[in-house]
């Protein structure tokens, strides 16, 4: 049991899985990654307004434990002599999908296509809420069309997909090509994938994105692995995690 997220941090949270992760297993360094930290999306120091970088991991640990951030989250990565403000230069990054199950409820509907039927639930959940049943109703296709179009349709070999920790899931491309696939080539690839993504997490390059095994900033809850047969009810608080599932989903990481 974690009373407080820096235990989690010190003890449990996989820096060295996680580091290859957000860096395309060490091919860009450190350094050249920026965080963004807690519920606020804290992105850059109050001191010198500059983006939060580390050159070591044991300086990313630090960071989190002494502001005591209840989560963390991986921003672009700015080569040496890139300019961040050109749009036609390429930040590697992997290929993200957000999928949130409010763009398939009737009463919040916004990102909905107009040729796509609204889903009126048959629990009673509230708005911006998710229980197993309108997961069942509503996330499981999405989720099984998805992977059989990564992995079948695009042929990508490095498909990741978890839950968001709140009431949705995203779908992380890993292969080593599509981190340098420039904004063209992610807006193509984002209207073919049959689900409801938010447009903006896939094609901008300095948006935020999720990284595996962090808790979510309100919830708690784990954005751990998933897969079709996943339930709201199954996913891990941080403070209940224990090195046995952490285990478990780190080779679920690996095997990726």
């Amino acid at each position: 049991m974690f009373n407080e997220v820096s235990k989690y941090w010190e003890t449990c949270f996989p820096f060295d899985v996680i580091v290859s992760y957000f860096t395309n297993k060490n091919k860009y360094a450190l350094e050249h990654k920026e965080f963004a930290f807690g519920e606020y999306y804290q992105r850059y120091s109050k001191q010198n307004k500059t983006p939060w970088r580390f050159t070591t991991v044991h300086e990313l640990i630090k960071h989190l434990c002494v502001h005591k951030f209840n989560t963390f989250y991986m921003g672009p990565t700015y080569l040496p002599g890139n300019n961040r403000k050109d749009p036609y230069v390429t930040h590697p990054r992997p290929l993200c999908f957000d999928i949130d199950l409010d763009d398939y409820h009737a009463e919040v509907s916004t990102n909905r296509p107009i040729y796509m039927a609204k889903v009126v639930r048959t629990c009673e959940c509230k708005a911006r809420t998710c229980c197993d049943i309108c997961w069942k109703e509503i996330a499981v296709k999405p989720i099984k069309d998805c992977f059989q179009f990564f992995k079948q349709v695009m042929q990508f070999k490095e498909v990741l997909c978890i839950f968001s920790g709140n009431r949705g899931f995203w779908f992380i491309i890993l292969d080593p090509d599509v981190w340098e696939w420039d904004q063209i080539s992610r807006e193509c690839i984002v209207k073919r994938v049959p689900a409801i993504v938010d447009i903006k997490v896939t094609t901008q390059g300095t948006h935020l994105m999720k990284i595996p095994l962090t808790p979510h900033k309100t919830t708690g809850l784990i954005c751990q692995p998933i897969d079709e047969y996943f339930l709201p009810s199954q996913a891990v608080h941080y403070s209940k995690m224990n090195l046995e599932v952490m285990t478990k989903f780190i080779e679920i990481l690996k095997k990726i």
